[in-house]
């Protein structure tokens, strides 16, 4: 309890700095993100830019800017958010700071799957609905916490990781053996694999969007309760909620 309260005490002291850490990310974020509208193969000076977005006039650069740079820095920024939120909540609930979305088969299970139905109906990764992918992340989960409980000593960090581990180097090892088998696959779901926001725009993004903005928001809530849980399952069980939230 004595640890909860320090704990507590020194959150509440960090915060400032917190504050403004988090404000001069937003201001180096900002300072990328127009970077990354002017430079590139052909240079757009930042005058440009500013007009390409709020006074288009259909000339080659404000193309560039809008139909190329626009939609891939917007898709880079959603993209990195919520694989850095992923792994801060994956480090919260097993306390490991090297934890990241594929300690719980995350994203193993989601590329099994869609790499199982492009196999099985010779489907283009693009057009597989993302339903698959959640389904085969949160099957995985499911599994993962099943095992985890099934453990010594129940459902605990320790085993969350062990299961984790397993069960995304099952996955991973049938994602290879498919695309060993049937080269089609392979050629078919390699450019989707290696990943790439080259040549994406925001229609690619959209039918994900609502989920990114859920979840981000559902994590900014739920920080607290995250940090309670560094502190060990014992206080994390014994603390009073009605005074933490």
């Amino acid at each position: 309890m004595l640890k909860g309260v320090f704990f507590l005490r020194e959150l509440g002291r960090g915060l400032p700095s917190l504050a403004i850490g988090f404000c001069l990310g937003l201001l180096i974020l900002l300072g990328c993100f127009i970077l990354s509208l002017s430079l590139g193969a052909a240079d757009v000076s930042l005058n440009q830019v500013f007009l390409a977005i709020f006074a288009f006039d259909g000339s080659t650069e404000h193309l560039i800017v809008t139909t190329m740079r626009l939609p891939r820095s917007l898709i880079a920024i959603l993209v990195g958010a919520s694989l850095g939120v992923t792994g801060a909540i994956m480090q919260g609930l097993t306390r490991n700071n090297l934890a990241d979305p594929g300690i719980l088969a995350l994203d193993s299970g989601a590329v099994l799957a869609v790499v199982s139905i492009a196999f099985l109906f010779r489907i283009s990764p693009e057009d597989i609905s993302i339903g698959f992918a959640f389904l085969g992340a949160a099957l995985s989960v499911a599994i993962v916490y099943l095992l985890a409980s099934l453990g010594r000593g129940g459902l605990n960090s320790l085993n969350l990781i062990i299961a984790g581990a397993v069960l995304s180097a099952l996955f991973s090892s049938l994602t290879t053996a498919i695309l060993i088998l049937d080269r089609s696959t392979l050629e078919e779901i390699r450019f989707w694999l290696a990943g790439s926001v080259a040549g994406r725009d925001l229609n690619f993004v959209l039918p994900v969007l609502p989920f990114i903005v859920v979840g981000l928001l559902i994590s900014f809530v739920l920080g607290k309760q995250i940090g309670v849980i560094n502190l060990g399952e014992d206080i994390a069980k014994g603390w009073d909620k009605g005074h933490y939230w």
